[in-house]
């Protein structure tokens, strides 16, 4: 790995890391030593992680059950620190700030796996009126999309 990539990769777990930790000082919440470490392996990583991937890499000399993992990226989820991505049943680090309550559409590559979030007010728009024109009432907003990144087209 070069020097530049390792650096901006720790720079940006760094930043995620930092923000997990003033979103709990505001909101006097507990950013214990498993949340931490879970977090800075989905902020390390430059694909999402499923629970036994974060099991494998936060374990020390011991093992780590996946259920130990859940519970930490349940709260991740729920401060919205982390994203899920169901497609692959994997999570990955928020690093954008503040989060807000927009609709996330995820654009997940088939061959390489590096997922990216597409921020969209036309999008977010255009998913509210056709919520709304169904009388439908949404416990999440989040679309997944399935294809072939740009590196991925190129390398072909």
């Amino acid at each position: 790995m070069n020097t530049a990539r390792s650096m901006a990769g720790s720079r940006k777990s760094d930043a995620v890391l930092a923000r997990a930790e003033r979103l709990c000082r505001q909101k006097n919440l507990r950013f214990t030593p498993m949340r931490r470490r879970v977090l800075r392996e989905l902020s390390r990583s430059a694909a999402p992680l499923t629970a036994y991937d974060l099991a494998d890499l936060v374990r020390d000399e011991k093992r780590i059950a996946p259920v130990t993992v859940y519970r930490a990226l349940d709260f991740l989820l729920e401060h919205k620190l982390v994203h899920r991505i169901a497609i692959r049943n994997a999570y990955m680090a928020c690093d954008h700030a503040p989060h807000d309550d927009r609709p996330a559409l995820f654009l997940v590559c088939a061959l390489c796996g590096q997922v990216s979030e597409l921020p969209s007010d036309k999008f977010e728009h255009d998913l509210q009126d056709a919520i709304a024109g169904v009388g439908f009432k949404p416990m999440s907003r989040v679309l997944e999309v399935e294809g072939e990144c740009a590196v991925c087209q190129a390398g072909k």
